[in-house]
């Protein structure tokens, strides 16, 4: 999902700087069901280390797909997506 909703300080810093804005929806919410059900076996892999892991992925997909080699990088987000780019950084400080 492109983010473009011009709301968003970010969105309007985006534009400024030419820079390109994408949004990760989070396993277990919207059409991301990794698991067939929501037993608590299959909820296991709702952790915000497996969270911070698919920011990771999805970002090395990017980079490859999109040719991003030399792109910088910023997570932002309020409240939970806050947290979760926090995380993010403190786990992955590159």
């Amino acid at each position: 999902m492109w983010v473009a909703d011009d709301n968003v300080f970010m969105v309007h810093l985006a534009k400024k700087y030419k820079a390109l804005t994408v949004a990760l929806e989070h396993r277990f919410y919207g059409k991301s069901q990794p698991m067939p059900d929501w037993t608590v076996e299959s909820l296991r892999v709702l952790a915000m280390r497996q969270a911070v892991d698919d920011v990771t992925t999805f970002q090395d997909h990017l980079v490859q797909s999109r040719n991003l080699v030399a792109a910088k990088w910023i997570n932002f987000g309020g409240s939970f997506p806050g947290q979760l780019a926090t995380y993010t950084k403190l786990f992955y400080p590159d």
